[in-house]
């Protein structure tokens, strides 16, 4: 039997978890000979964690956590500090069978983790890490950080965009060895999950546009609460759902724009569907992203988009399937007016790339597992 073993921060409701989720979930579905022992392992765990397939085994630092507590952030400073080698020897504590297989499903952390393991190393890069990168304190400078990325054996990026990012940041360019060690693998979407899930009782009547994200700068939602404040619509809310180090600021800025009539947040859920499933559009505000999932759940779920410059670009055809604008406050506001007004055509475009996401999803799923060699 071979045993794999992922390793994530926490199975929170980001993207990447929700992939995760995904991912690990139809892999167990497919195996039904037991040829794989799954295994996931992450310094806590989170909303998503009890919709891990029971065959999983979840291996966690902390038993029950937040990003925001002081334990999470004690633990981020110990492994800045600490060499992979060593941190390996610690977590021997935790981590006691030996695997073929290592996967590293995000960024900072996870490829520390699994940098010295003498298993097949495998990097999952879901950000342009030129542009923002979010996970540069996990290590103690970018020569440690340089070391530790290249003992990993392969990397698969979510999109051409987080790949051209970590070529630039790493200053790889003239490497021509690179070709055989780095891979674009988009995401795949658990299609019926999100399908079902979304068909559940929303608890506002009210009219609204969502977004939905972590609470953090990347996302960009002090822009989106700026442009929103723009808006003269007294019948449209904005709803957000996510959680953050920004929660704070977040309200504030909410507070000091006088919208809390207005602006809803909602902390992450498992559920975030039946939010975008009633919206009136999605918005993604983001300042950089590498393939945002959530931007093809609401195409799933057959809802406008309105998207900043980011990944998202190849989600929606540079336009063709959504309203694409400056990654700015005024293109986030110039978007959010238009498709007040044009919602009804944007409503078009996502309907036509409904059934293409239903077919690119199969195909994205065997990329992977071939990848993975399942």
């Amino acid at each position: 039997m071979r045993k794999i073993l992922f390793v994530i921060p926490s199975l929170g409701g980001g993207g990447a978890e929700r992939i995760l989720v995904d991912l690990l979930n139809k892999i167990v579905s497919l195996d039904t000979e037991n040829r794989y022992s799954i295994s996931v392992f992450s310094i806590t765990g989170g909303v998503l964690e009890s919709q891990l397939s029971e065959k999983i085994k979840i291996i966690k630092i902390l038993k029950n956590s937040s990003f925001t507590s002081w334990k999470f952030k004690a633990i981020k400073i110990f492994l800045r500090l600490i060499s992979p080698k060593m941190l390996r020897n610690i977590l021997r504590l935790k981590i006691k069978e030996k695997y073929d297989t290592e996967v590293a499903f995000l960024e900072g952390f996870p490829i520390k983790y699994i940098s010295k393991s003498l298993s097949e190393k495998i990097g999952w890069i879901h950000t342009d890490l030129d542009n923002y990168n979010y996970c540069k304190n996990y290590f103690l400078n970018k020569k440690q950080e340089t070391r530790i990325y290249s003992e990993i054996d392969r990397l698969a990026f979510v999109s051409s965009n987080s790949k051209a990012g970590y070529i630039k940041y790493f200053n790889l360019e003239k490497n021509s060895e690179l070709k055989d060690k780095l891979f674009t693998l988009e995401n795949p979407i658990d299609i019926d999950r999100v399908e079902n899930l979304a068909k559940r009782d929303c608890d506002i009547t009210d009219k609204f546009i969502c977004s939905v994200g972590r609470l953090s700068h990347e996302k960009g939602y002090d822009r989106l609460i700026d442009a929103f404040s723009k808006i003269n619509s007294e019948n449209l809310k904005l709803v957000i759902v996510g959680s953050g180090p920004l929660k704070t600021k977040i309200l504030e800025l909410i507070k000091e724009k006088k919208l809390e009539e207005k602006i809803i947040i909602i902390p992450f859920t498992d559920n975030p569907y039946i939010y975008i499933a009633n919206a009136e559009f999605f918005i993604s505000s983001s300042r950089v992203e590498g393939y945002p999932t959530v931007v093809t759940e609401a195409l799933i779920l057959k809802k406008p988009v309105v998207s900043t410059r980011t990944g998202a670009a190849s989600i929606l055809k540079e336009g063709k399937y959504g309203l694409l604008v400056d990654n700015s406050t005024e293109g986030i506001y110039s978007g959010i007016k238009r498709m007040v007004y044009e919602k009804e055509d944007y409503l078009l475009k996502s309907l036509d790339i409904y059934i293409n996401v239903k077919n690119e999803n199969k195909q994205k799923l065997d990329k992977i597992l071939s990848f993975l060699n399942l």
